[in-house]
């Protein structure tokens, strides 16, 4: 998920193909990348990319309609 991202981020996150490649749907995928960013199991990707792919996450799920159960499930804040 993570290689996907930075790869397609420049390009607006590839959303047409996050089904095909991960059989999720793109607002799940972009929650659980958030996830993953905020773990600690993100070793390997500097502070500085951590932080974009955060933001980039932040934006991409508040584009999407509301969903109750993914607002209440994690904070995407960026510091």
């Amino acid at each position: 998920m993570l290689g996907y991202v930075i790869a397609w981020a420049p390009f607006g996150g590839g959303d047409e193909e996050i089904l095909p490649q991960f059989g999720i749907t793109p607002d799940n995928f972009y929650l659980r990348l958030a996830r993953i960013l905020e773990s600690r199991s993100c070793g390997g990707i500097d502070f500085a990319t951590r932080n974009r792919l955060r933001e980039f996450c932040a934006g991409k799920l508040s584009s999407f309609p509301p969903n109750p159960d993914r607002a209440s499930s994690i904070d995407v804040r960026v510091d």
